[in-house]
């Protein structure tokens, strides 16, 4: 039972509210975490409009495991929120609230939804996120007014179809389940993308899309080619040519249990300077050859796997020994397995001979039919619009194109356009809605372009002019594609951060073929600088040069070479170097606003993080104590360490080196400031809502709807309700103790 003061706090709650007539009560679990039950006396307050117990903005659960019958008898409730409890059960008289608007239920411990919840008809909002549900009733459908839905965080290994009857649903979160019956190329995409496939699947005659992709990986003279002509035709050419880019090629497999599948091969290039745009094409879906022979010098191992297990999620991986015929070499297979748990298995072949090529088949068909989503359900309009497209046999087709055909087929342009998202996503062809210039063609055979692409980077008069070109040199470069089309490959090339025009000479630089080296001439004053590091358990390649291609507008007097930038903002500059060797990317900012500017480069840094399934990174501060100011070699304390310390109350820390007591307020280099912007901002928009709100938590629940906040340069995330106690305490001229902004509450 709640101990009787937190009863008797609950209490009085309920008598203020029975005396001033209010039709609100919240009983939030910022106060309220040791309550174990729903005092009766709640649900004799029938005139309620709004009733909250735990909370929809964060903080602690409370120890409410069930919703008493009693609930029934508030038939004015509007809003309801329930959510940051511990309730197993929805009781049926909840249901009978059908006057209902929103209804919050997050962070609790519900294992079903009763079809009862179809009555609650007049709900906009209903949130069930961070629960345990396995199953969401297809009645759902009813609740036509709804507006958003939250199902995030749950154990759904099916989604209902009827949510496409949900006309009026406008959010709809569905991440971190189990959903195998949606495509993961839909869920990815938005509410109404996830809508129109459902509303397709339920009025359309379906078939199941027996397809995956099979990704042959492995540096350059390993004979991938071979092993895909061998594996796919059954045949071996001793004159085979190396891959330029990617090759695509269809395999038509079946098994036991599946007459027809479909295999797209991709055959990628080994070359370094592509890996930049391999990146867009390792993707989930997918099983992996990663090809290597045992030659003298050793194969890096590492890099590959590391690559295929950050940019495709985890995928399985099937290590190849090629050219077995001529020399085997040994691996630690249970070593590698242990380190990376997606490698599911080891061969060894002979694209020349033949030998081991039959169980290769054999286990890429055991494998692939198993991955995951595997038997996905489609309209069956769409698979007939896709095999249409197919067999114009063209590179490329323009947008206004397939939109007439797809109208041939009753499909307007909204569904036309959830049509190619999907295929683009899946990669079969590549059509970037979010492109002006892109949007206008849909790209049929992806190899096509890349391949554009490549021979660009490859071109011997780009590589000598550092990778310069312009829209004339590309007239010879580019000679077999049409010259209409070069303006969109260079926006491809834009959009996978390959190049940026140089202000506006009308010239373009690929990065990538920069100088690696550090200019001689590099003039940089490295005193009282700020020092932050990005340190690597695996460094990809590639993100210095999409670095500078985002950034470009602030290079600064063309300061830039593959490994390196300077850039410029008002009076401050930043250096950022890129150390791949040491797995490591090293900025000094100089200048007045060393906060601003860092924000910026963090920024950056963390978007292409993102695109890389983010990896294992250390943000890494520099010691300011009197000896790492001397050293050439400074100790760096872990930024995560220093934040922990810093919301803690921690003044100082001792630097590992000197064993100097360091000021952390100094460490963060500037944040004070952001940090003093960000509070006075809340404070002024607190002073606005408390103007036209009485207590705390109406305070508190106004400002955590209308405030959108972001983290500041340090990311430091923001507990709203903690700002507003302080506010309140100050405005009663309590003695305030602290400026800085507390840290996001959490579970």
């Amino acid at each position: 039972m709640a101990n009787q003061k937190i009863l008797s706090i609950v209490r009085a709650a309920i008598d203020e509210v029975r005396r001033s007539g209010k039709k609100e009560l919240y009983l939030d679990s910022a106060h309220f975490a040791d309550l174990d039950h729903i005092p009766g006396e709640v649900f004799e307050l029938t005139e309620l409009e709004t009733l909250s117990i735990g909370s929809a903005y964060g903080g602690r659960r409370t120890n409410v495991t069930e919703i008493p019958s009693a609930i029934g008898r508030l038939t004015r409730l509007t809003t309801l929120v329930l959510a940051k409890n511990r309730i197993q059960h929805l009781p049926p008289e909840l249901f009978e609230l059908r006057s209902l608007r929103q209804l919050y239920l997050a962070h609790n411990d519900l294992t079903t939804v009763p079809d009862g919840i179809s009555s609650l008809t007049e709900l906009r909002k209903l949130d069930l996120s961070h629960n345990r549900l396995t199953l969401i009733p297809p009645s759902i459908s009813d609740l036509l007014h709804l507006e958003t839905l939250d199902l995030n965080n749950n154990a759904l290994a099916s989604l209902p179809l009827t949510i496409g009857k949900l006309d009026r649903l406008i959010r709809l979160s569905v991440s971190r389940n189990q959903i195998k019956n949606v495509p993961l190329e839909i869920l990815s995409q938005p509410t109404e993308a996830i809508r129109n496939y459902c509303r397709a699947v339920l009025a359309d005659q379906t078939v199941r899309l027996y397809e995956a992709k099979l990704l042959i990986v492995g540096e350059g003279g390993v004979c991938k080619s071979s092993l895909l002509n061998r594996l796919a035709y059954g045949s071996f050419s001793e004159t085979e040519t190396t891959t330029e880019g990617i090759d695509i090629h269809r395999w038509t497999i079946s098994s036991d249990s599946i007459k027809s599948f479909r295999v797209n091969i991709w055959d990628f290039g080994g070359q370094e300077i592509h890996h930049a745009t391999h990146q867009f094409f390792l993707t989930k879906r997918s099983l992996y050859l990663f090809v290597w022979i045992a030659r003298s010098d050793e194969v890096d191992f590492d890099y590959w796997l590391n690559i295929i297990r950050l940019l495709s999620n985890n995928s399985p991986v099937l290590i190849v020994l090629n050219k077995a015929d001529e020399r085997i070499k040994m691996l630690d297979e249970r070593f590698i397995q242990q380190r990376f748990t997606n490698v599911i298995g080891f061969l060894r072949v002979s694209a020349r001979t033949g030998a081991g090529i039959a169980d290769l088949a054999d286990r890429i068909k055991r494998d692939i039919v198993a991955l995951e989503h595997v038997g996905n359900v489609l309209p069956r309009v769409w698979v007939t619009v896709r095999e249409e497209l197919e067999k114009l046999n063209r590179a490329f087709v323009d947008y206004r194109e397939y939109l007439e055909m797809c109208a041939g087929y009753g499909l307007d342009a909204e569904h036309a356009d959830f049509m190619s998202l999907y295929y683009h996503d899946l990669g079969v062809f590549l059509h970037f809605q979010d492109n002006y210039i892109l949007r206008n063609i849909i790209f049929l055979k992806p190899e096509w372009a890349t391949a554009a692409v490549y021979k660009l980077i490859d071109t011997k008069e780009v590589i000598k002019r550092q990778g310069r070109f312009t829209f004339q040199s590309l007239r010879q470069i580019w000679s077999d594609y049409p010259v209409e089309k070069h303006v969109q490959l260079v926006e491809l090339m834009k959009k996978f951060e390959l190049c940026f025009q140089i202000g506006d000479s009308g010239e373009y630089i690929v990065p990538e073929l920069l100088p690696p080296s550090t200019p001689t001439a590099l003039e940089w004053n490295y005193a009282d600088n700020l020092r932050f590091e990005f340190h690597y358990d695996f460094m990809p390649s590639g993100i210095l040069t999409r670095f500078i291609v985002i950034t470009h507008h602030l290079i600064f007097r063309d300061s830039y070479w593959k490994n390196g930038v300077i850039l410029k903002r008002s009076d401050t500059r930043c250096l950022v170097i890129s150390d791949p060797f040491n797995r490591k990317i090293q900025v000094w900012v100089d200048g007045e606003d060393k906060a601003d500017l860092m924000a910026i480069v963090r920024e950056r840094v963390e978007y292409i993080h993102g695109t890389l399934n983010h990896p294992a990174v250390k943000e890494m501060l520099k010691c300011v104590c009197s000896e790492c100011e001397r050293s050439d070699e400074p100790f760096f304390f872990e930024y995560a360490t220093l934040k922990k310390f810093y919301f803690k109350g921690k003044g100082e820390i001792p630097c590992s080196h000197s064993a100097e007591d360091v000021s952390i307020e100094r460490l963060l280099g500037g944040i004070e400031n952001t940090r003093r912007s960000v509070d006075e901002e809340i404070l002024e928009a607190l002073k606005m809502i408390a103007s036209k709100n009485e207590d705390e938590e109406s305070v508190a629940r106004k400002a955590n709807e209308i405030l959108e906040l972001k983290p500041n340069f340090m990311g430091i995330g923001i507990n709203i309700n903690e700002i507003v106690r302080r506010f309140f305490r100050d405005s009663r001229g309590e003695q305030r103790d602290d400026l800085a902004l507390p840290p996001a509450g959490g579970d």
